[in-house]
């Protein structure tokens, strides 16, 4: 079943017919984790750097709150980020000529919270200036990346 996650939202899938999906990463980060041995799939939509403490955004709007939530997801699972292959996609300069790269931004923040939490991503197709769709794979942990005019990568 594919699984769509929208911009600020989170998904899981533990079906190894499953595939989670994110379209439309221009600036936006993918955060992908995979845990093999329990085929479980955590793909979170993060649209802006740092954090939140209103209740009613989506609980993957912000990097922090995003990291947060996929550790607790993890946790309920009875894993964690040591378990997991962590992979980001995203973070494109969508408007250059802004002088605010939202992108590069939104992967430093998502790169130093995994950092302070004793994980990193293991492979990424971050930066450019192209948007991207991320689409995991449970039943291999494959993550495909597709981006208008530029060879499917897999990561």
């Amino acid at each position: 079943m594919i699984r769509l996650a929208a911009p600020g939202d989170i998904i899981v899938g533990s079906d190894p017919k499953d595939v989670l999906v994110a379209y439309g990463l221009g600036s936006c980060v993918a955060l992908v984790v995979y845990v093999k041995n329990a085929c479980l799939g955590v793909m979170a939509h993060i649209v802006l750097p740092g954090s939140c403490a209103k209740q009613n955004m989506p609980h993957a709007r912000y990097s922090d709150n995003a990291i947060d939530s996929v550790v607790g997801i993890l946790a309920q699972h009875e894993y964690g980020l040591k378990h997991a292959s962590v992979r980001l996609v995203g973070g494109a300069k969508t408007l250059p000529g802004l002088g605010i790269d939202v992108g590069a931004q939104n992967v430093k923040a998502v790169t130093r919270a995994l950092h302070s939490l004793g994980a990193c991503a293991v492979a990424g197709d971050t930066g450019g200036y192209r948007s991207r769709t991320a689409e995991l794979v449970l039943s291999s942990g494959m993550l495909r990346v597709y981006s208008s005019g530029a060879p499917t990568k897999f990561l």
